[in-house]
């Protein structure tokens, strides 16, 4: 397991969203008629949510070289969520994936941002040095 994969589990466990299911130990989540009970909300709204809490962000799976790869995150997701709880865990996982991928696209936006601004500048201190020449 990699201290990314260990970030990604923790942060999963403590997610309010997914919290009923965790694993708990050797005892398995709360049984899967009271989990069901309990209705996730729709993948987009999810991921949304994850793009708005600073702690998701801190985890940096997206950035403008890329994104964390799909099969550490369900790794990670599993550690923690047991992938028999389909709903949970596949919500879990894309939307962890889907978020870092808007992650990374903000990222090369912002760094797109800076090298057109680095780019204007340095045309206009070519010109200015140009003139004054």
């Amino acid at each position: 397991m990699t201290e990314q994969q260990r970030q990604i589990a923790s942060y999963v466990s403590r997610n309010r969203v997914l919290s009923p299911y965790l694993r708990q130990g050797e005892q398995p989540p709360l049984p899967w008629l009271m989990a069901i009970q309990r209705q996730l909300p729709p993948l987009e709204q999810f991921r949304r949510e994850l793009l708005e809490d600073a702690e998701f962000r801190a985890l940096n799976l997206g950035s403008w070289l890329g994104t964390a790869d799909g099969k550490l995150i369900a790794e990670a997701v599993s550690m923690v969520i047991p992938p028999a709880y389909e709903p949970a865990y596949e919500l879990a996982v894309k939307g962890l994936m889907l978020a870092a991928q808007d992650q990374a696209a903000e990222g090369r936006k912002t760094a797109g941002t800076i090298a057109l601004g680095a780019v204007l500048i340095g045309g206009a201190l070519a010109l200015a040095t140009g003139e004054s020449a």
